[in-house]
């Protein structure tokens, strides 16, 4: 009969283990918006950072175009005098940075003017 009750304190504890961390866990942190959910600091800068379990998470900046091949992003037509953050977040992604992109997607029509694109992103 000893033997049964110890059985089932070890299968209670277990269960009771597995619930705590099932509804107590912190959710996983992935990206900026995420962090920000999770009710993480936000750190006012530009762009805006929010920090997760000593992860830093960097707030998108431009408007995402989707292409038949993948998607660029669009940061903007102003003329600014310093790239170096568009530059750096188009590297973190992976694609190539253009000073004078096309704010469309391929194919479209639209006004012909010059962008900061980071394109070829899949």
């Amino acid at each position: 009969m000893k033997k049964w009750w110890w059985i089932l304190v070890v299968v209670l504890v277990v269960v009771v283990a597995l619930g705590y961390f099932m509804f107590f866990s912190a959710p996983v942190v992935t990206n900026f918006e995420e962090c920000v959910l999770a009710g993480n600091p936000v750190m006012e800068s530009y762009p805006r950072q929010c920090i997760d379990h000593g992860v830093t998470f960097v707030e998108q900046v431009g408007t995402r175009v989707d292409e038949t091949d993948g998607y660029k992003i669009v940061y903007g037509t102003e003329t600014v005098d310093d790239t170096a953050y568009y530059e750096l977040d188009c590297k973190r992604l992976g694609g190539k940075f253009e000073t004078c992109g096309s704010p469309c997607a391929k194919g479209k029509i639209c006004a012909a003017v010059c962008a900061y694109t980071c394109e070829g992103l899949s």
